[in-house]
């Protein structure tokens, strides 16, 4: 009623309504009475009610509602899993959390949750025949045991895990192929009907659990194909089945014979996707998801069911619909009005996605939300239709050209000023569209071969960085980093492919300018004598930035920096710190989507240095920001989302995050700090002869020692002391491996800190 600017009556009597339904644990029931206990529905719905009350009536804002909030998110909280465990514990539902969070945090998925327990969970839930059931106990079933599979190779790049028996969940998927070729539902009948909502109920009597559905053979071919195992299938039988669901118009069925479905035309497409084929007709496929799309944006689910009643669709419709056409690089025709229906589905007190739009949010849908907002975003860099209309115009104008000569020059102005202001727009020219460029990686390098002159300096460099990360260039002096980086921006020859934001460096370093910025180890391109301001002033008017424009980024990029009350400061009066600070601020200016900087750090006393890339990591998450930063300094890894290793004359040693590489050290990220009670001879030869250490460190000449072992604490030292004796050991401690002992490791110079 509130959404409809309806006042409704009786607003006092209803919220004390609502208050009685409280219960003693804290929680609210259906009813204020005794026979009505707590449940999560009943108590959504009471804190939604009393906050719209309060909200929308400005008397009652007075009434003291907190102390049965208090309670109730008390009541809830009792109810949080303590196991890692993701929503309802359900295989589904821990698959549906996990990729949610892995869409949104890649990088930091083993922070985030807890990935043992969820496995220990997956495990659980495997059965005798091979596959697994969605709770421990229950029957398996085909999208459960999907979910579990999905899960495996999203863990399996962070953990070591192994799926308790691959060839006999293998077994279980092709023995649910039926004569015909699809896969049959078996137990995920229920699975099925929640796909479609409230329409489900259309279904109910149509399927039968041991007959082929388009979802269920995506799920097992899917499966199968992260398995490794497409070849034990009938493939022809799969081939002829899948593409007799396909429609005379256009849309796939559930199966052969029944209406065209938005749903089922998705999961045919992915099938023939996952079986690297195509469809009889991917136009008419197309084509019948764009005429599903209905006035407000959303998708029918059935089309040709619509034309006789009013069925109502959900999210998961409208996703599956609007996602079939994007995975064939095509979109729906209104994308602004399918913007507003889903933005009307989120949720903006959980920020989960509803069934329907104003409906709360639900955990199924939010992975697929995440999904849509990533393409719904990309919709929105660039939209089709005015570039077709402004093509259009332009085609009329060069007509009128032709016939009116005498006007020549003006429409030639008009059309290069319309031209400018399209490059602008879509990416294309000088200007760069920045949110089209984040789609791609910000640095692709295949098989890299640097060189300075004739030399090869630099050889076989392959790596990927993603944007908005912190690379890490490190190595000793004279290890090819700032060769490596100068060829990163075409200033370099060398051979093989190198990608910046999708564009070929060898053709397009120089349109690629704009894009970036560039902080050089030497201060001398600072002018001196001129203030902070003046400096970041003089290098943005380079861009064509106006003098209010630069006033006003360089306060705000100042601040981050740090040094906001240095703007009218001469430059020579500043500390080295701050002087390079400036220089960042300079590169910066222009908002670039990746900045270089050329060892920052270098000459600055510690502190100064943990200071300097503490405003680093600050401009990289407030500016989203790729930062690509050369230094000698191991330690400053813990800085970097990933590193790049270079040691004198081998080129690039290794790539990856700094956490991972360290944990390839013997003893897998761990160090044993070993402090002898007086200097021992040959104190290193002596404990690298001793069997489990492989590497012992001297920090110390003769007592203080780095052990790089994968002994347990404490048959290490029982080992030590029978070389060395039982009295010898003034203390051991373990911690976590540094990026220093990697470097000695590696036999690499480490710089001694100023």
């Amino acid at each position: 009623m509130y959404i409809l600017n309806i006042d409704p009556n009786g607003e006092n009597q209803t919220l004390h309504y609502v208050l009685s339904c409280a219960k003693h644990d804290g929680g609210f029931g259906l009813t204020p009475y005794s026979n009505s206990s707590s449940d999560f529905i009943s108590g959504w719905a009471a804190m939604k009610s009393i906050f719209l009350i309060q909200e929308n009536n400005a008397t009652l804002k007075s009434v003291k509602t907190w102390n049965y909030r208090s309670k109730y998110y008390d009541w809830l909280y009792s109810f949080q899993g303590i196991n890692g465990l993701i929503g309802q514990t359900s295989i589904q539902f821990n698959y549906l959390g996990v990729l949610s969070v892995y869409l949104v945090e890649p990088d930091d998925l083993s922070d985030e949750i807890d990935i043992d327990n969820i496995w220990d969970f997956v495990e659980d839930c495997y059965n005798e025949d091979g596959g697994f059931g969605s709770r421990p106990e229950t029957n398996s079933s085909i999208f459960s045991t999907y979910c579990a599979i999905q899960l495996y190779e999203i863990f399996y790049s962070y953990e070591e895990i192994e799926l308790p028996d691959k060839d006999d969940t293998i077994e279980f998927l092709e023995d649910l192929q039926t004569l015909d070729g699809g896969f049959e539902i078996g137990n995920d009948v229920e699975e099925f009907l929640y796909l479609f909502g409230y329409i489900g109920e259309i279904f109910i009597n149509l399927i039968d659990s041991e007959e082929p559905t388009i979802e269920s053979t995506y799920w097992a071919v899917a499966s199968l194909e992260i398995l490794e195992a497409l070849n034990q299938i009938d493939m022809d039988n799969l081939m002829s089945w899948i593409s007799s669901c396909q429609n005379a118009d256009g849309g796939f069925s559930v199966y052969i014979g029944y209406h065209s479905d938005t749903i089922s035309t998705y999961y045919g497409l992915k099938t023939f996707t996952v079986l690297k084929s195509m469809p009889m007709s991917i136009i008419a496929a197309v084509e019948f998801l764009k005429n599903a799309q209905k006035s407000d944006g959303s998708f029918n689910p059935i089309p040709a069911l619509s034309q006789l009643f009013r069925l109502p669709t959900n999210f998961l419709i409208t996703y599956f619909a609007a996602k079939g056409l994007y995975e064939f690089e095509y979109q729906p025709e209104d994308v602004e009005e399918l913007i507003e229906w889903y933005e009307d589905c989120l949720s903006s007190n959980t920020g989960g996605v509803g069934d329907y739009p104003l409906f709360g949010g639900d955990l199924r849908n939010t992975p697929y939300g995440i999904i849509l907002i990533e393409e719904l975003k990309n919709d929105k860099a660039f939209n089709p239709k005015p570039w077709n209309d402004l093509i259009t115009a332009i085609f009329i104008l060069e007509m009128f050209i032709l016939l009116l000569l005498g006007f020549m020059r003006i429409i030639s102005l008009l059309n290069v000023s319309i031209s400018n202001k399209l490059k602008e727009k879509y990416g294309i020219g000088e200007k760069f569209n920045i949110s089209y460029l984040q789609r791609f990686h910000a640095i692709l390098c295949d098989n890299v071969n640097i060189y300075a002159g004739r030399k090869l300096i630099v050889e076989s460099v392959s790596m990927q960085l993603e944007h908005g990360r912190i690379l890490g260039v490190l190595g000793e002096s004279g290890a090819g980093k700032s060769t490596f980086v100068k060829s990163l921006l075409g200033m370099r020859k060398f051979t093989g492919n190198i990608r910046i934001y999708g564009m070929n460096v060898k053709r397009k370093h120089k349109k690629m300018r704009p894009i970036y910025g560039y902080v050089p180890q030497d201060l001398s391109k600072i002018y001196q004598n001129f203030t902070t301001l003046q400096n970041i002033m003089y290098f943005g008017k380079q861009y064509d930035l106006h003098e209010k424009e630069i006033i006003q980024k360089a306060k705000r990029i100042l601040r981050a920096l740090e040094i906001e009350d240095k703007m009218h400061e001469k430059v020579k009066n500043l500390s080295g710190g701050q002087k390079r600070r400036v220089s960042i601020a300079m590169a910066l200016i222009h908002d670039p989507i990746i900045v270089w900087m050329d060892e920052p750090t270098s000459g600055l006393d510690p502190v100064v240095r943990e200071n300097l890339w503490l405003a680093l990591t600050k401009i990289n998450e407030q500016f989203n920001t790729t930062l690509i930063v050369i230094t000698h300094y191991p330690e400053e890894s813990r800085f970097c989302h990933f590193v790049a290793i270079f040691g004198r004359n081998r080129g690039m040693i290794d790539y990856g995050r700094p956490k991972d590489l360290l944990s390839q050290l013997p003893g897998k990220g761990r160090t044993v700090e070993l402090n002898f009670s007086k200097t021992q001879e040959n104190a290193v030869e002596r404990l690298e002869s001793v069997k489990g250490i492989d590497e012992a460190l001297e920090n110390k000449v003769g007592t203080d020692f780095s052990i790089l072992s994968d002994l347990n604490t404490r048959t290490l030292v029982d080992r030590i002391e029978i070389e060395f004796g039982f009295d010898a050991i003034e203390s051991v401690k373990q911690r976590d491996s540094r990026m220093e002992e990697y470097f000695r490791y590696k036999a690499m110079e480490v710089p001694v800190i100023e």
